[in-house]
């Protein structure tokens, strides 16, 4: 799927998840380092349900979206955008 960027500024750019970000996701998530404040760390089964719930959510009119460094492109963050009401 490719990777449509909606927002790029000099330092990053916003795009939205899909169903490739399986690889970077799980690089993060099974890390213990990283998920050291978090209750649990993942292993692949969740990692792969945590994809497909994240990408489901675009159906919905909900999507999850990368925020990624332009500087590291490995670096990012998932984050929701709620429109203003």
């Amino acid at each position: 799927m490719k990777n449509k960027v909606i927002v790029e500024t000099d330092r990053l750019f916003l795009r939205q998840m899909n169903e490739d970000d399986f690889d970077a996701l799980y690089l993060v998530l099974t890390d213990t380092e990283i998920m050291q404040h978090y209750p649990y760390i993942f292993d692949e089964k969740k990692v792969s349900e945590w994809n497909n719930a994240c990408v489901g959510s675009i159906q919905g009119g909900k999507p999850r979206w990368f925020l990624i460094s332009r500087k590291n492109t490995k670096s990012f963050t998932c984050r929701r955008i709620s429109p203003l009401s």
